[in-house]
């Protein structure tokens, strides 16, 4: 019984590092499940309800939600741990056995990491259901339905509850191989290393230059696979560096940052770690927060590019046969009118579009010349769109003939332009032959079926909307086709294109903002637990100065000093990082102004937030109050 109370009275005296811990939980299972539960929507996910191109985006910040549980949940278990190791060993001295204690563990995790669970999964819910109604009536996107799907419930407690018996299994083992001194010594313990040398800090320093290089070839060579290389370069270089910059710290230091030094260095080693994490976060944040703003910009010119005319369908024998009149009755009822007109035959199969090189000088002004049994190959691309491209050509084609033989066409040239909006109804490959061989292949091929491409300008697309809506409908009316073949048959636009990129580029800022809220929060924390760990010898020591005269205000200046050490080398080094990686990713497509722009404005605002953390902070510790009151 009287173990019973020495351990109510630690967790009482201790009860702000469990609410830490148990926030770090729940503000994890939120975000965990709150995404989870998106990606399970449905009609968010399926292709029909919503454009690939705004639910994919889902995706990656889900995996970053996943990868940040599994690494973050030990992370602050071990931080939370640290300072109950010398409790433990105290209970020891008092008779408290082995098993008792790893009960104990065992009990606390369990009931703080459950608490955790079920306030995350309420809280996770909620934060759903304001994603819902955002990406419904802020976005726009009014075909998704709210759905409940009890495999996120069981996704994100599968994942979690894996963490947590992760967490446990190698934390009860390290402490059975712990004997009782190396518990009462675990704090003093994991500060004793060795200093850093001058060696290491030039490798880290070279490691730097080195990522430097290689992020200024991608832009020579246009290879951004290189861009990831380069990050992971940087990241150890600036490991190397944090961990080795007190091989050059100076022996005489200013006398009114002398003390705040002083705190910092009694704990060098853990210092260097949070620094070195929280750096890397903020790098993250700064990097993904600025690219998803250029992306933002890119996104829309990309939707301009790709879709060269306002209207574009595909008409064959039994699609899409809508009359010129009726077309134009549909338009003007909604107050927009047709300015131009073009068609342009073609054959496509599976796999191929095939158009005349001559159809296309007459109605497209284009001057391609295939001669007789050659092809050139169309690629429409924009090369400066942001995206990898393939490139590669065919190689010589045969096309199947009624007579059983087979017509060789052989590779000529390639060619880049982009004649035509996307469409569901064309085949991925397009091929310009001589219109003899058009003419051949229109009367002896196989599978090949007669299309005409509608090529449609208005007046002023960016009221079309409605009108593009009516029109699909009446064609769907006329087609009679089943939902899938539809979607087939489905027309093209400019206004459907651009409202697809900016719903889709709006959706990804709106994830990458929780991702970098996340981020924000994780590195945040790191330093809170950091600090907190170190406040009770600092207070001993605050007291000693006391004893010598110091005055509340010089107490203040000390500690918010200290503080500010803990909290901005880390985030000067994350603004370094994440401006330079902004500039030169987007520099390769001709965007890196636009990007080390936004990523200064994102540096700028969150500095100010790291500031008014510091200060807050420092009024806590001079309240003897810290964090979670």
């Amino acid at each position: 019984m009287a173990f019973l109370k020495i351990l109510f009275k630690m967790i009482r005296y201790n009860h702000k590092s469990y609410k830490l811990y148990m926030y770090c939980n729940t503000f994890t299972m939120t975000l965990l499940f709150a995404f989870l539960s998106i990606c399970s929507n449905d009609s968010f996910m399926h292709s029909y309800y919503i454009d690939s191109k705004i639910s994919y985006n889902i995706l990656a910040p889900a995996a970053l939600i996943c990868l940040f549980t599994i690494l973050f949940l030990p992370y602050a278990y071990k931080a939370f741990l640290k300072g109950r190791k010398q409790e433990y060993s105290i209970l020891m001295t008092l008779g408290m056995t082995e098993r008792e204690v790893i009960a104990n563990m065992f009990l606390e995790c369990l009931t703080v990491s459950s608490i955790g669970c079920i306030a995350g999964l309420i809280c996770g819910s909620g934060l759903a259901a304001l994603f819902f109604l955002f990406l419904r009536y802020t976005i726009g996107l009014t075909t998704i339905q709210w759905e409940f799907h009890i495999s996120a419930y069981l996704a994100a407690l599968i994942l979690y509850t894996g963490v947590i018996i992760i967490i446990l299994f190698i934390n009860i083992l390290e402490f059975i191989k712990a004997n009782l001194a190396e518990l009462m010594s675990a704090k003093q313990k994991e500060e004793r290393k060795k200093r850093g040398t001058m060696p290491r800090l030039i490798i880290g320093c070279g490691t730097l230059f080195l990522s430097f290089f290689i992020m200024l070839s991608v832009y020579s060579s246009g290879k951004t696979n290189l861009s990831l290389l380069s990050m992971g370069t940087a990241i150890i270089g600036i490991a190397l560096t944090v961990s080795n910059f007190d091989s050059v710290m100076p022996k005489n230091i200013k006398r009114n940052w002398k003390i705040s030094i002083s705190f910092l260095m009694q704990h060098q080693k853990s210092w260097k770690t949070v620094t070195f994490l929280s750096a890397s976060l903020f790098g993250l944040l700064i990097f993904f927060s600025g690219l998803s703003i250029t992306l933002y910009s890119n996104s829309l010119s990309n939707a301009m590019t790709y879709s060269p005319y306002d209207l574009f369908y595909v008409q064959d024998h039994i699609s899409n046969r809508i009359s010129s009149r009726k077309l134009e009755h549909i338009l003007n009822n909604n107050g927009v009118s047709v300015s131009s007109r073009k068609k342009v035959e073609m054959l496509r199969n599976g796999a191929f579009n095939i158009i005349s090189a001559k159809e296309l000088h007459k109605k497209l002004g284009t001057n391609y010349q295939p001669v007789e049994g050659s092809y050139i190959q169309l690629f429409q691309e924009d090369l400066n769109d942001g995206y990898e491209h393939s490139l590669t050509p065919l190689g010589t084609l045969k096309i199947p003939l009624k007579n059983n033989q087979e017509l060789p066409l052989q590779f000529q040239e390639q060619k880049i332009e982009i004649l035509f909006n996307p469409c569901k109804s064309l085949a991925d490959i397009t091929i310009i032959v001589n219109d003899k061989d058009f003419q051949n292949i229109k009367k002896l091929a196989q599978g090949f079926i007669p299309q005409n491409a509608i090529m449609i300008n208005l007046d002023n697309w960016k009221i079309s909307g409605t009108a593009i809506r009516d029109l699909q409908n009446s064609m769907a009316e006329l087609n009679n086709f089943s939902e899938e073949d539809q979607y087939v048959s489905s027309l093209s636009s400019k206004i459907q294109a651009y409202t697809a990129e900016k719903q889709a580029s709006e959706v990804l800022t709106f994830w990458i903002f929780f991702v970098d809220l996340m981020f924000f929060a994780a590195a945040d924390i790191m330093i809170c637990f950091k600090i907190k760990s170190e406040l009770k010898e600092e207070t001993r020591m605050i007291f000693s100065l006391y004893r010598i005269g110091i005055t509340a205000k010089e107490q203040w200046n000390i500690l918010l000093k200290k503080n500010f050490c803990y909290f901005l080398p880390s985030l000067l080094l994350g603004i370094i990082f994440g401006i330079f990686y902004n500039y030169n990713v987007n520099n390769v497509y001709h965007y890196g102004h636009l990007g080390w722009v936004c990523a200064g404005i994102v540096s700028v605002i969150v500095l100010i937030l790291q500031i008014l953390i510091t200060i807050s902070v420092t009024k806590h510790e001079c309240r003897k109050d810290f964090i979670f009151d």
